[in-house]
Formats: structure tokens, sequence, C-alpha cells
């Protein structure tokens, strides 16, 4: 999965009732995607009762095509050269089912009080849900050995049924003292370190059914980068956490909906970060004529990043240490940033540059880690051309360059 620079993501099935699409309707979008060489798709709102709910019920709504539908689909998926992230959470409950009130709400975490602020919930298809005012909430839930198993039974089950992975939701807000007495840990262990164990038997689970399975999660702690390839929320435009300098192993998600969100796309490219893609707000295909010209851009994208995959993409990130760039005078300044990445095989570095001004821009570049005489200069639609170190380089508006170091001749 850390090799796959870009996704196509979808939610099916709205807590509200809405379905936006069945498997069999899923599985089309994933092959409209394919066309833009996304091969990762993230399967959102495909369980019993959708997204935000029924929670921790997690088998094949019946009405996108139960079971049967759901294996269809994955198998298909797999079939046609593409992997699935099935989206789950892990310790959240939805109090609102009869589950709960009978069983469940006593592996509620409690603060020291026996309580639980109540916050979560989240609507989607609605006026009223969307702000807040008509939701399904829900809660946090202990580690116990009793619903540690509820969850892997039903985990495990997915991954038979084909899922190559899992996307899994929410373990940001995990972390949190619990005073639980059913709890096996300490109140300040059992959400934290006690989290972080039943991830690791859960990942170990799954990889015993498939060596080749992954997990990406909304996370963002460094106890968790074992299990987890791609943090889901640790990025955002332009920026990315530090964990990304730390750990080159590591990515996060930059997200992108709204048609000719070319900076967007540029942004991934500039951290290092995947692509996910989610028209109309995850509610549709990428094959739309609104969506056109960016389906053609990540395309384009895709080609170049899997080209210069171990250099910008899996290799190490600088952020903007090891070059410098200058905007000639006649430019309003700041328009540019750049960021540095490397060959974790080599010394070869690259600076990725994106322009923030709808004008073209001109500036010069230099490598500081070493003396660099010249680079390839990759460029959306354009073949690479070379360029030498202090050279005059113009960039599109809105544009994105890669100056790949050119490796010295031998002496």
């Amino acid at each position: 999965m850390r090799k796959e620079s870009s996704w196509f993501t979808s939610i099916l099935y709205q807590p509200e009732d809405k379905v936006i699409a069945n498997f069999e309707t899923y599985l089309k979008w994933t092959q409209d995607a394919r066309k833009s060489g996304i091969r990762c798709f993230e399967l959102i709102g495909w369980n019993n009762g959708g997204l935000e709910r029924n929670y921790p019920m997690y088998t094949p709504e019946e009405k996108l095509g139960g079971k049967a539908g759901f294996r269809d689909l994955l198998q298909t998926i797999e079939k046609e050269g593409g992997k699935c992230l099935v989206f789950n959470n892990y310790n959240i409950l939805d109090q609102n089912t009869d589950w709960y009130r009978s069983e469940l709400y006593k592996y509620q975490q409690q603060d020291q009080f026996g309580k639980q602020g109540i916050w979560m919930g989240w609507g989607e298809s609605t006026l009223l849900a969307r702000s807040s005012m008509s939701v399904r909430y829900h809660v946090r839930s202990s580690i116990t050995p009793e619903l540690e198993k509820i969850l892997a039974d039903q985990f495990l089950e997915l991954v038979r049924d084909g899922a190559d992975g899992f996307q899994i939701d929410k373990l940001c807000v995990a972390a949190a003292l619990d005073f639980n007495p059913l709890s096996p840990m300490k109140p300040d262990l059992a959400l934290c370190q006690g989290l972080v164990d039943a991830i690791g038997r859960l990942y170990d689970q799954c990889r015993a059914l498939n060596p080749n399975f992954r997990m990406a999660s909304e996370f963002g702690y460094d106890r968790l980068l074992p299990y987890f390839d791609v943090s889901y929320r640790c990025s955002s435009r332009n920026e990315i956490s530090a964990l990304r300098y730390v750990f080159p192993e590591w990515t996060s998600c930059n997200h992108i909906s709204t048609p000719r969100d070319f900076m967007g796309v540029n942004g991934a490219v500039l951290t290092g970060a995947v692509i996910v893609v989610e028209p109309e707000s995850y509610q549709g295909s990428l094959d739309q004529p609104v969506y056109q010209d960016l389906a053609n851009y990540i395309k384009e994208i895709n080609r170049i990043r899997g080209d210069l995959a171990p250099l910008i993409f899996t290799g190490k990130y600088y952020d903007d240490q090891g070059a410098t760039l200058r905007e000639l005078p006649g430019n309003s300044l700041n328009n540019l940033i750049f960021k540095v990445h490397g060959n974790t095989a080599n010394t070869q570095k690259a600076i990725v540059v994106v322009n923030r001004a709808a004008t073209p821009v001109e500036y010069t570049w230099t490598f500081t880690h070493s003396k660099v005489s010249k680079a390839l200069l990759y460029s959306p639609f354009h073949a690479p051309v070379e360029v030498l170190s202090g050279q005059t380089v113009k960039i599109a508006g809105d544009g994105l360059h890669i100056l790949a170091e050119m490796p010295r001749k031998p002496l």
C-alpha cells in the first residue's frame, strides 16, 4: 500500500439512510478511476447501517448487495489489478443500537467519575445532520478481551472475504484515561499502550491470513507506525507532519474532492503524500465531464511519480533542507514553495517546486548538500529537460516542477 501514490474513495451509504451507490456502482467507479492510474480504492459506508452507524457491527449492508455482493466486489477489484481498503473503526461504539443498550454499554471508556464526555457525532445527507443537530452519537470503548474478540471475529472475516487492507478511522481520538473496571490495564495505559497492543494483535492476525495485508489509519502518534503505512489526516495542501521527516517509511493523505484542485494534487507531490480522490465529497465518479481536467492531471502526475517513486514518494523527505530557491526580481515574491526529497538507496536528491501564483514565475535553483551541476526538470505534460545549476527556470502559473539531480560522471 505504501507504494500506491493515489487512492479513490467514496461513501456508499450515509447514516441518514441515503444510498449513494451499491457495490456494483462502486465497482464501476473504481474502473473509472483506473483510467487515471489509480489502483487503490477505499470503501466507506459499506457496513450495516452505513457510515457512522451501528458500530461495531461490521457486516456488509444488504441494501448495497449483501455479503455476496461485497465479496464479488473485492474479488473483482483484485482480478483487475487493484487493491481495496475497507473502512472501519476500532474502539468506537454507536450508543443508539439495541446491542449497545443490552451489552456493549459496559465496555464504554470511563473517566474517574464513571462517565464519558459525549461529542462524537457526524452527519452527512441532511441539513440538520450536517449541523450536528440530528446525529447518532458515539462513544469510545475500553480495550477488553471481550470487545477485542467481537472486533477481531468480524475483521478477520473481512480479510477472508478479500479485503486487502483496512483504513481504521478515529484512532486519533482514542487516547484517554480509562477507569473502566473491566479494563485489564491501568487507567493511564489502557487506551494508550493498550490500544497499540490491541492494534498489533489484530495486525498479526490479519497478516496470518494474508501476508500482503496492510493498514492505514486516522492516527497521529508514532507508537502506531509499525502497523500503519499511511495516516489519513496528517497533511494538508503544502504541509505534512514532521513524522514524514523522521520516518520516510510513512506518509499521509492529501484529500481532493473538488474539480480542478490542481494545487491540492501539487501539494501531495510537494510533500510526498498520497493523493486521495473523493469526487463530489465522496459521492461520485471521477469519470464526469466536470472532473475531466483533474482526472487527466492525476493520470499525468501518477505517471511522473511512478517513474520517480524512489526519489520523491517512497524516499527520504528533507523539508526545505538541502537546496535554495530564489525568485527573480519582477515577480511578486513568496509565490514558490519547495521541498527536498532523497533516494534511500543512494545520495540522489530532488527539489519539488510548486507555484502558488496564477501567473508564471522565474527562479534559480541550487542544491546545497553537494556540488550538483545539472538536473533533469520534470513538469506535467512535458518531456524532461536538462537544466544547469543557477540557470533561470520559468514555472507556469499553478505549476509543478521536479528537479532531479543528475549523477556526476566518474573521473
